[in-house]
């Protein structure tokens, strides 16, 4: 049989990528988490607060863009004849193409957008308070193994190979959220914080194959598949058939209506303690709520066929057309209300001073992200520097698994430069920075990073957490 796997790759990806909007989900960086006078590290931990109370830059206050995926260049693109070769090309051993390939392979995407956001302390320099307006994007896409099989050719392992696609999955969200925040010292050494945000769930998608089962080799083709979908927020028009026509969208008519009920909320917790001058333990715990949607519209699709000879391109052909039809999908029923719990975050740190010098800092920080089939942990060394006290520095290393379920590993090496004068802050940073590239400049050690950027007006007086190290 000649090998059409290209096209059933194609067509899977586009069963995928009709059904994926926008994406994402850091809301600062890792990196800065203890960085003297970083802005955005109140938002990790609400017990933490800023050298000074300040007010953002409208839109441009602390922008994180957020990219994870275990399918590095790398791994996609291959030197052959003294050019490069994509993993499908033929010149590409199906060993070589395959061996960077993991059992799930995320493609994930986040926007953290602050709009607004200021925060003040009290006179007494013992509470301080934040609002913040923003809106969060996110997007996930979850492609298991086998489809790069089937992509590379179904019949490369050998007769008879059976493949399950059940449980690739897109999902897209995207919500407005107000919050207020405060953090209290406790004392001299205990510092707690909350974050109670109410939320607006602007647009959610999800789609998944509730169902692939594949065997393909050289003298069968057989595959019976099913696939769902939910969306609320979006209108979609309809064929001839009465099929979504996803080249036909748009805001949803009820989108209003249903705005002023698609609401949720959710708490931050955060906890400091300095067991010695020197030495300070934090934990938090982030995004801990649900939105509740009204109206949400639902979808399936399912498609069954085999090819058992070796026939021309019309039969190929008719199977393709009933390949593709995992791309139509057929309205179904509305549900009322649907619950979606929220991505949450979970991180532990420790921090230590060189007590005879604290401008210098050692840090360590575990992060647990709690998401589902996206659910993900790392472990993070930082190294923090306060050149003056009106400008700081940190650098990190970090051994992280991105999603569990992937099972691949990363190492990653992260830098923020943060300036932090009365009236003025700047900050920029990346948690990954990639350390080698192809000549035309596509990175290759890492498809996966987090990068922050963030102009702010610092008001007040001086009330940072290890004034000596400032000095």
């Amino acid at each position: 049989m000649k090998n059409y796997s290209k096209y059933i790759f194609a067509a899977l990806c586009a069963a995928t990528i009709s059904t994926s909007a926008v994406s994402a989900q850091n809301t600062a960086l890792s990196t800065g988490y203890f960085n003297d006078g970083y802005v955005g590290k109140h938002f990790q931990n609400p017990a933490f607060t800023p050298d000074r109370g300040y007010f953002s830059f409208p839109i441009l206050g602390n922008e994180v863009i957020s990219v994870t995926s275990s399918l590095k260049a790398q791994n996609l693109f291959f030197p052959t004849d003294g050019g490069l070769a994509t993993f499908l090309s033929p010149k590409v051993s199906v060993e070589t193409a395959m061996a960077g390939i993991a059992k799930a392979n995320p493609l994930n995407f986040s926007l953290n957008q602050n709009i607004l956001s200021f925060g003040f302390f009290n006179k007494k320099g013992t509470i301080f308070t934040s609002i913040d307006l923003g809106a969060r994007v996110n997007a996930n896409v979850m492609l298991p193994y086998d489809l790069f099989a089937i992509a590379k050719g179904g019949d490369a392992f050998g007769g008879g190979k059976d493949y399950s696609l059940k449980g690739m999955d897109v999902s897209a969200a995207a919500r407005a959220e107000l919050s207020l925040g405060q953090s209290y010292a406790i004392g001299k050494k205990v510092h707690f914080g909350y974050r109670a945000k109410f939320l607006v769930g602007l647009a959610d998608v999800s789609a998944h194959f509730d169902k692939f089962d594949a065997t393909l080799n050289s003298s069968l083709w057989n595959i019976d598949a099913k696939a769902s979908l939910k969306y609320n927020g979006l209108a979609f028009g309809t064929t001839d058939e009465g099929y979504i026509d996803f080249t036909q969208w748009g805001i949803s008519p009820d989108f209003l209506p249903d705005l002023k009920r698609n609401l949720g909320f959710a708490f931050d917790l955060g906890l400091s303690y300095d067991i010695f001058s020197w030495l300070q333990l934090s934990v938090s715990a982030q995004d801990l709520g649900l939105i509740f949607y009204h109206n949400y519209c639902t979808a399936n699709s399912e498609a069954t066929m085999s090819l058992g000879t070796e026939d021309g391109s019309e039969t190929i052909n008719e199977f393709m057309g009933e390949f593709t039809k995992l791309t139509q999908f057929k309205p179904g029923a509305t549900q009322d209300v649907s619950k979606i719990m929220l991505p949450s975050t979970v991180r532990a740190g420790l921090q230590i001073r060189i007590p005879t010098y604290e401008k210098v800092s050692f840090g360590a920080l575990y992060t647990h992200k709690i998401q589902n089939i996206y659910s993900g942990w790392e472990i993070r060394a930082s190294f923090n520097y306060d050149i003056c006290r009106a400008l700081s520095f940190s650098a990190s290393y970090a051994y992280t698994t991105p999603i569990v379920n992937a099972g691949f590993h990363e190492h990653q090496l992260g830098a923020l430069l943060n300036l932090h004068a009365p009236g003025f802050n700047l900050f920029v940073g990346a948690d990954n920075i990639p350390i080698s590239y192809s000549v035309q400049g596509i990175p290759l050690s890492t498809a996966s990073t987090t990068v922050n950027f963030g102009i702010n007006f610092m008001v007040g007086k001086y009330h940072g957490r290890y004034p000596k190290a400032e000095k």
